[in-house]
């Protein structure tokens, strides 16, 4: 009976060793950004109090200066008064103003008072140039299943827009084109975008090719991309480097991720480090 019970005991303490060395090494995680769009459009450009005195505002405006008719409106929202704001980007979007157009429909927008003024503003600012329009412009036709987006969104790309490259990655690898998934995401990562190099590591991984998903998951995470801190431990704890992973996985867990933070503590269990 003795043996027995020694016999039975042995083999859980395997079984347990062997649980903890396999959660210890938990697969490379596709995070978001590789998986989806995002829901709705980033906030619309950032705004601070104009320069010039409102009263010299106020008096260009009436002259018919668009510029300082959207400057009025950005006073406002600086101090909080949306309703004000709304009425001077409106007047500066009736006269032509891009960026005027672009502020009043993320108002709209976000407001969800009037989707389809929203949208209008968002094509008046897309047609004008305003920066980051276009983009947003598209993810509202692609949520609405509307194939312009699409469209707008590989014109934004190729007008050097990076977020929209990267979206158009993450388009690709929804609709499973892989090689398109990887080439968007390719130029993106090149052009600095952080989360293009995250996904770039994802797809290189996915495909096998751990080196590639190294040298991308390590950009990220020294541009300080939490996902990417996590699954470059992976990789190298993978390898066997075991300082390497518990480096990356202290980084990761200084920032809050619990999965790095879990597989840190099995790690030093093991280790006695």
């Amino acid at each position: 009976m003795d043996r027995w019970m020694y016999a039975v005991l042995g083999a859980l303490v395997v079984l347990l060793l062997l649980r903890v060395a396999a959660a210890a090494r938990r697969p490379a995680r596709p995070g978001p950004s590789v998986a989806h769009l995002p829901e709705a459009p980033a906030p619309g450009p950032a705004f601070s109090a104009p320069a010039r005195p409102e009263p010299e505002l106020r008096e260009a405006a009436a002259r018919g200066d668009v510029t300082a008719m959207a400057d009025l409106g950005d006073l406002a929202a600086h101090r909080g008064d949306l309703a004000e704001a709304e009425r001077g980007w409106l007047r500066a979007a009736q006269a032509g103003s891009g960026t005027a157009a672009y502020r009043l429909a993320v108002l709209l927008r976000d407001s969800g008072r009037d989707p389809a003024a929203a949208l209008r503003y968002h094509r008046q600012a897309a047609d004008a140039g305003a920066p980051g329009a276009a983009h947003d412009l598209a993810l509202l036709l692609l949520h609405q299943g509307d194939p312009e987006g699409r469209r707008i969104l590989q014109r934004a790309a190729e007008s050097g827009d990076t977020l929209a490259l990267y979206n158009l990655g993450i388009l690709a690898h929804e609709q499973g084109d892989t090689a398109a998934a990887e080439r968007f995401s390719r130029a993106a990562a090149e052009a600095g975008h952080t989360d293009a190099a995250y996904s770039m590591g994802v797809l290189a991984d996915e495909r096998g090719d751990p080196a590639e998903a190294e040298r991308w998951w390590r950009r990220a995470a020294e541009a300080g991309h939490v996902s990417a801190m996590y699954n470059l431990g992976n990789l190298l704890q993978r390898r066997g480097d075991d300082t390497g992973a518990a480096r990356w996985w202290q980084r990761a867990a200084d920032q809050g991720d619990p999965d790095a933070l879990h597989n840190l503590t099995l790690l030093r269990r093991r280790t006695g480090r």
